[in-house]
């Protein structure tokens, strides 16, 4: 469902280099956000952003290219893969 739901971000970005979506309602139950950035560096870039608590804690999910290097998985470098190009970690 991520996969698809990251497609479906990078169509509606629409080439550009820093957009933050809402997801629709299909989507909504995988995060209240996504962010979708093209990096020169890292290819184009898909966060999935949900967080609770207090004070809150976001929780993101990432895929990127798979010619990405290691430094694109997260911006904190603590990201824990959770599957093929995809990563999770904490902010």
């Amino acid at each position: 469902m991520y996969a698809q739901a990251a497609q479906w971000a990078v169509s509606k970005a629409n080439g550009g280099s820093d957009v933050l979506l809402q997801l629709p309602t299909e989507f909504q139950d995988l995060a209240y956000a996504v962010h979708v950035q093209d990096d020169p560096l890292c290819g184009t870039v898909v966060d999935f952003v949900w967080g609770s608590g207090f004070p809150v804690r976001h929780i993101i999910r990432r895929t990127v290219p798979a010619s990405s290097p290691a430094s694109c998985r997260s911006p904190h470098g603590h990201a824990h893969p959770i599957g093929e190009h995809w990563y999770e970690y904490v902010h």
